[in-house]
């Protein structure tokens, strides 16, 4: 099960519970290829699984997936991801 996608220079890197993948695509095209009622764009080189967020501090931004990896959401994404955790629960 996907965790997050991240850019890397022009790759992309697919973070699963186990393993990472690397693939030779944009994150627009990967927000494409997966449902936007499970992940979301939480800044404009990442994507993460919202079942999967242990933590979200609306205030400073800081996310936290439950395998420990630390995103910062953008100040414009944050009011969007709150409500849909919120909607979720």
């Amino acid at each position: 099960e996907i965790l997050s996608i991240t850019t890397l220079g022009n790759q992309v890197l697919i973070k699963t519970n186990g393993s990472e993948y690397v693939t030779y695509d944009s994150i627009k095209k990967m927000m494409e290829k997966v449902p936007n009622t499970t992940f979301y764009k939480v800044q404009s080189g990442a994507i993460v699984n919202i079942h999967k967020i242990r933590s979200f501090d609306r205030k400073t931004g800081e996310l936290i997936l439950c395998q420990g990896d630390k995103f910062f959401v953008s100040r414009r994404l944050r009011t969007p991801l709150y409500q849909a955790l919120k909607v979720g629960k």
